[in-house]
């Protein structure tokens, strides 16, 4: 214009700005996505596709204005009424717009297809799938949170997963979520199986291809094909093998799939997998550790009815030379009644055994070692007991300690035989002894000591043999006595100490916590845990 006409027209001054501003965001967009401009400037998706919304939203509420200026226009007598109503409408249906997902689905794919190089933030959209899945829902199961996950990535409305099971030689409906109606099991020779497993691709079911590219060879099960509700299928990749698969249902907007769509899936479908082997893991181990206490407890039971049953041995061998006394003969009934008593105890706690949360009631440790000690002495008349005159008392169950103790008895006996000398010996013993020690700080200890004159062990066998499960020098043993004594202590809260040596005999020390707030006399002396 000035090399036309000389001059400039003001006006064009004053239009620049406006016309630099509507510049602006195309030149923004065209620095995002071209690679090859050397400008690191990134635009964050949120902001524009919140700023895409806005200026619909805008734009929409321009139009309306004109619409409602054009009908002040008309002069009607009905004009004020109808633009009233007709801009309550409006706003309405903006509100409902505004707030409905299937809207937002279609700005949300508009705004990633034309504004940015990729479909995906996938700085944003993997931390929200990790954190679908992972979440702190205890009410939602780890398929269903899997199932929500793999929706949210597409906007599918809903889905339901499909969970290998080895003992049914099928996948089986382990989670739905806003679908019903699926067939509870897939076998696992299904040809929708051998093409997952095969191709490990996304099944685009209304296309009747894998991955957008290769036709499927095997035509879709029936309950697939027909039904409407579903779109892809997933699957869920681990260790080369299918762990399973989960069904999408179509999104709440229509999208073209690409080659980022596909592979997103892919990935995210592997980790999803490894969280249903975790699971599977987990739910493994729980079993298997119930299994090894009920064998634990069961192996316990076994070995004490074969110490009773050594014990009812060492009675009929008396009864040889004592078998006429009458006194001996009412000790042996009630031994005999005893030890029923005791088999039957054992034999409930196959059927129902203590928990970790039940309470367990105060024991005076003196009692149960002195009725103990009176049965053993029927079948041990060389048995040197020293019990205190008072009472201690500690936190256990009466057939734990009874349990202990008898083993370690009955080891004795063994290995020192009927003429062997075996001595039993209870005292109370400061807490300073362990002080590294947690039970009971304070209190003090339950002392017992089983001594024998036998042929004794050497410090290696006691190191690496003694309380290892199964593993015993007895032909007739199992292997189980000694680690299970030393199961109990430690379940009680004390220690057990082995004090041998070869030729000199065995010394089997028992520290048990006393029970807090007792004050204990003895004849050794008056210790007060107060």
């Amino acid at each position: 214009e000035s090399a036309l006409f000389g001059r400039v027209n003001p006006n064009l001054y004053a239009a620049r700005g406006l016309i630099d501003a509507m510049m602006a965001p195309l030149v923004i967009v065209a620095a995002v996505r071209s690679k090859k401009w050397p400008i690191d400037l990134h635009v964050s998706r949120r902001i524009v596709y919140h700023s895409a919304t806005l200026m619909v939203a805008g734009v929409y509420l321009v139009v309306i204005s004109a619409i409602g200026y054009f009908l002040r226009l008309l002069n009607s007598p009905w004009g004020m009424v109808a633009r009233i109503s007709f801009v309550a409408g409006a706003i309405l249906l903006l509100v409902v717009i505004l707030s409905s997902a299937s809207v937002h689905a279609r700005i949300k794919n508009f705004v990633n297809h034309n504004f940015f190089s990729y479909k995906y933030d996938y700085r944003q959209e993997w931390p929200n799938f990790i954190a679908a899945i992972s979440g702190n829902l205890t009410e939602v199961s780890i398929p269903v949170r899997i199932v929500r996950a793999l929706a949210n990535i597409l906007d599918a409305t809903a889905g339901a997963i499909w969970v290998h099971i080895e003992e049914d030689g099928a996948y089986r409906l382990t989670g739905s979520w806003n679908i019903d109606g699926l067939p509870p099991n897939v076998p696992a020779q299904n040809p929708l199986i051998r093409t997952l497993a095969g191709t490990q691709g996304i099944i685009d079911i209304e296309h009747n291809a894998v991955d957008a590219k290769t036709l499927l060879g095997d035509p879709l099960p029936v309950w697939l094909k027909d039904d409407q509700r579903v779109w892809l299928v997933v699957p869920l990749t681990h260790m080369s093998g299918l762990l399973g698969f989960v069904v999408l249902g179509r999104p709440r907007a229509p999208r073209d799939l690409n080659w980022e769509d596909f592979d997103l899936l892919k990935t995210a479908g592997r980790q999803a997998a490894s969280y249903i082997a975790e699971e599977e893991s987990s739910q493994s181990l729980a079993k298997a550790r119930r299994f090894e206490d009920f064998n634990r407890q069961f192996a316990f039971v076994v070995h004490d009815i074969k110490n009773l049953a050594g014990q009812m041995s060492l009675i009929l061998k008396n009864a040889e030379r004592h078998g006429d006394n009458p006194q001996f003969q009412t000790d042996v009934l009630a031994t005999v009644a005893d030890s029923l008593k005791r088999m039957h105890s054992l034999l409930d706690q196959l059927k129902q055994r203590r928990t970790a949360s039940a309470p367990v009631n105060r024991l005076d440790l003196i009692g149960t070692l002195r009725k103990l000690a009176e049965r053993w002495q029927l079948q041990i008349p060389n048995l040197n007991v020293d019990l205190p005159d008072g009472t201690i008392d500690i936190v256990a169950e009466p057939q734990h300690v009874e349990t202990v103790f008898n083993h370690l008895l009955q080891n004795a006996v063994e290995a020192a035989g009927r003429d062997g000398r075996i001595a039993m010996r209870v005292y109370a013993g400061a807490m300073t002894d362990f002080p590294e020690t947690e039970a009971s700080p304070g209190n003090g200890w339950a002392v017992v000591e089983i001594a024998d004159n036998g042929p004794g062990m050497d410090a290696k066998f006691i190191e690496e043999k003694l309380f290892q499960p199964l593993d015993t020098t007895k032909r007739s043993g199992f292997g189980i006595g000694a680690y299970q004594v030393l199961y109990l202590v430690r379940d009680i809260g004390g220690r057990l100490d082995v004090q041998s040596e070869v030729g000199q005999g065995t010394r089997m020390i028992v520290r048990l916590p006393i029970a807090p707030s007792l004050v204990v006399s003895s004849k050794f002396g008056e210790f007060s845990s107060i």
